[in-house]
């Protein structure tokens, strides 16, 4: 019995955290996407919503027009993909949003025995591109996750790893030619961080287009990052537009 009572305590609690993590409202649903394929042509239609983990893994495509022929693309077969979604906010109100994912090599695979090739999604662009990575555990709750980033530069000049626990260092030293940074990791944390980012990448734009204009003078940046994002052009190459 006691043992019966610490199984059930356990598997709640993992539950619990398995929550924290907020899988998409419209999971197991299909939704409107697109697909980028490796020529770089963007096909228009519905996308499968899955879970954080499998939604890195593939993507459950169905054609504009193609009825219900439905069709799986792994990362070695499609550059991105999104899809149409809504915000997870408790709110009766419903609000839209686009969620935006670009293949990407990981250092480990986001489900067990998978492939290091997996879609990311893209959180923020610009000068700076922050994606959102999700390990599933090997535990035996499906939905638990090890959850980092992936920090990279446009150019392609540097990327590192972004985790809690090198997050109020690492950041910093990445984005470091915007001295407002290091204000933003001490007042807005890890979870903030695809604003930190969205802000440094206003800061970035100003300082180029404005070079006397300093990013103690700016907002935070997440009024801009909230229209880009929700255009489906605003993560794809530039020889999608």
């Amino acid at each position: 019995m006691r043992f019966a009572i610490l199984f059930l305590f356990t598997f709640c609690c993992l539950s619990l955290q398995a929550q924290d993590i907020d899988e998409d409202v419209n999971i197991g649903k299909s939704v409107p996407g697109y697909i980028i394929t490796n020529d770089g042509d963007t096909i228009e239609g519905r996308v499968k919503v899955q879970t954080r983990s499998k939604n890195q893994v593939k993507v459950k495509f169905t054609k504009a027009g193609d009825g219900q022929k439905q069709k799986s693309y792994k990362p070695k077969n499609a550059l991105g993909y999104g899809y149409l979604t809504e915000e997870n906010n408790q709110s009766p109100q419903r609000v839209d949003k686009w969620r935006h994912f670009l293949r990407k090599k990981s250092d480990q695979p986001a489900i067990p025995f998978g492939s290091t090739n997996v879609f990311m999604e893209v959180k923020a662009t610009g000068k700076a591109r922050l994606y959102s990575f999700y390990k599933q555990n090997n535990g035996q709750v499906e939905y638990t996750y090890l959850h980092y980033y992936f920090l990279e530069f446009e150019d392609g000049s540097r990327e590192r790893k972004i985790s809690q626990n090198d997050f109020d260092w690492a950041v910093p030293a990445f984005l470091e030619d915007c001295s407002r940074i290091r204000n933003l990791i001490e007042s807005h944390g890890y979870s903030k961080l695809e604003e930190i980012v969205s802000d440094y990448n206003k800061c970035t734009s100003y300082k180029i287009d404005k070079p006397e204009c300093g990013c103690d003078d700016l907002g935070t940046g997440e009024e801009d990052e909230k229209v880009e994002m929700n255009t489906k052009k605003s993560v794809r190459p530039d020889n999608n537009k």
